[in-house]
């Protein structure tokens, strides 16, 4: 089993507002380099763009990958460079990423503790990261409650919620 693809209508449209993690982006300046793992179709690598100098935007979904690139291309954003990968298998330089943005991918994938490592991996020293997953999935790719905490027990821990749908975490590589 590979990770979960989900159909971009679900990603991509205005209801979706009412979930929005905008509270993340808070924590993103206009000299960053932002990753923006699990881009799906490219609702928050917009947003994204507009704030940082610079976004990768990973999906491991060739269609949201084709879809992304069609709105930059509509917008003609240039600080945005998308990438077909897994969140475990980034193809990102070691340490180059100011802050990542990975809303509910892990939830969606077999390898938990890999797309951690390579979040890890990307991040620079002091950089941050805001990891989410919902609760609701169940199966081989739900994160549980243990799990999320060992997962999270790599970083420095700025600030974590549990919603009723969703844990949240804004973390940073010490």
């Amino acid at each position: 089993m590979s990770d979960r693809h989900l159909n971009p209508i679900l990603l991509d449209n205005p209801i979706r507002k009412i979930f929005d993690r905008k509270k993340a982006l808070k924590y993103i300046k206009e000299d960053m380099v932002v990753a923006d793992i699990g881009c799906g179709p490219g609702f928050y690598t917009v947003k994204l763009s507009k704030i940082a100098k610079f976004v990768y935007a990973v999906d491991s979904d060739k269609k949201m990958i084709d879809i992304l690139n069609k709105k930059i291309e509509r917008l003609g954003l240039k600080n945005v460079v998308t990438q077909l990968a897994s969140a475990n298998k980034l193809k990102i330089e070691s340490e180059i990423v100011d802050f990542v943005f990975s809303n509910n991918v892990l939830c969606c994938m077999l390898d938990h503790k890999g797309a951690i490592n390579e979040i890890y991996r990307i991040l620079k020293p002091k950089g941050m990261a805001y990891i989410s997953i919902e609760t609701l999935s169940k199966g081989k790719t739900s994160v549980s409650e243990n799990e999320w905490k060992d997962l999270l027990g790599k970083f420095k821990i700025i600030k974590e919620e549990n919603k009723l749908f969703f844990r949240e975490a804004i973390v940073e590589k010490e």
